[in-house]
């Protein structure tokens, strides 16, 4: 239905969704998955198992994108400041780059082929936290075009287990080159 209104027929369509995983994978070119982890106890490698889950589930082949969240959700920001008996109202806590960076590697365990950063306030506001998310962002994204290479063609080698406890990499490969990405889980 969306393909038959839409003027732009070459136009990617992404669509996300709860439930009914490989249905929508069929009715769209791209799914976009997220799942609420700032402020929540969901850890990285719950995640990761999370985006296989829902990789499996999608059709075979489905490009997969990923929603990044860069702040609390508004009601999990709520919740924060009912339990810590807040008066004054703050934009929602914003992620730090390194959080942003563990997510992100980790959906490209998975091999997601985009990012979506989810924000629930404007980054061109003068407040220096809004600034500071802003700055996160632009470094991650100077990253993510390092990382286009292997994002676009690459696929996922292998797994390089450390002598340190806690910490692996990922090592994915694009024509005849390697890239190492370590993991802290």
């Amino acid at each position: 239905l969306l393909r038959q209104h839409d003027p732009l027929s070459s136009r990617t369509t992404v669509m996300t969704c709860e439930q009914l995983t490989r249905d929508a994978s069929r009715a769209t070119d791209a799914l976009l998955l997220g799942h609420e982890l700032l402020g929540t106890d969901l850890t990285l490698r719950d995640y990761v198992t999370w985006l296989g889950q829902r990789q499996r589930l999608a059709r075979p082949g489905t490009p997969l994108w990923t929603k990044i969240p860069t702040q609390l959700s508004p009601q999990r920001a709520q919740q924060i400041d009912a339990l810590q008996d807040s008066s004054q109202h703050q934009p929602p806590a914003a992620a730090s780059y390194e959080q942003l960076a563990a997510i992100t590697s980790a959906a490209m365990s998975i091999r997601c082929r985009d990012f979506f950063f989810e924000s629930y306030s404007s980054l061109s506001s003068a407040d220096p936290r809004c600034q500071q998310r802003a700055r996160n962002l632009e470094l991650l994204n100077l990253r993510l075009r390092l990382l286009t290479p292997w994002l676009e063609t690459g696929k996922v080698a292998g797994v390089a287990q450390s002598t340190v406890p806690g910490l692996s990499a990922i090592v994915m490969q694009a024509e005849r080159s390697h890239l190492l990405m370590p993991m802290g889980w």
